[in-house]
């Protein structure tokens, strides 16, 4: 992994969030956010979620839709109150994507996946108070053929 960081705190606030995603550790995940978090994944159809309950009811559906994920993290830039956190995930989609796309997976199971994308972090008072997720779905897209789309 390369760091490029002049920002302890910020590196530790985003640091945890990443590693209780990989622990699949939700109270964890939980302690690293502000009460009033804002996480959006950039991704069309997708609303963002707003505020420490929400955040948390999207972590369930991130767990359902990959309850193997891992993500590999490449690259961090840290510098005071802003990160940005590259990484490789893998997983084996196993429901729909969260935050109200619509999207699902084939019901067949389905071999692993892995994609590349960027977190970027704002923190306030050592807690994420913004999280912002690119992620390349195509690979899913190539990797699934077509994805059913449901109702939001």
């Amino acid at each position: 992994m390369k760091i490029d960081s002049d920002d302890e705190t910020t590196f530790n606030a985003a640091m945890a969030l990443m590693d209780a995603v990989n622990a699949h550790d939700k109270a964890a995940f939980a302690d690293t956010l502000h009460d009033d978090i804002h996480y959006a994944f950039l991704h069309q159809g997708h609303h963002a979620a707003n505020g420490k309950a929400e955040v948390l009811d999207a972590w369930n559906g991130m767990m359902a839709m990959m309850p193997d994920i891992q993500e590999e993290i490449t690259e961090v830039i840290v510098r005071k109150d802003l990160a940005l956190v590259y990484w490789n995930m893998s997983g084996r989609l196993s429901g729909p994507l969260p935050l109200g796309s619509g999207y699902a997976v084939p019901e067949s199971p389905q071999d692993p996946v892995t994609t590349n994308g960027v977190d970027i972090f704002l923190i306030r008072d050592g807690k994420v108070i913004r999280k912002d997720t690119l992620l390349d779905v195509g690979v899913w897209f190539e990797a699934f053929g077509d994805i059913v789309q449901r109702p939001a």
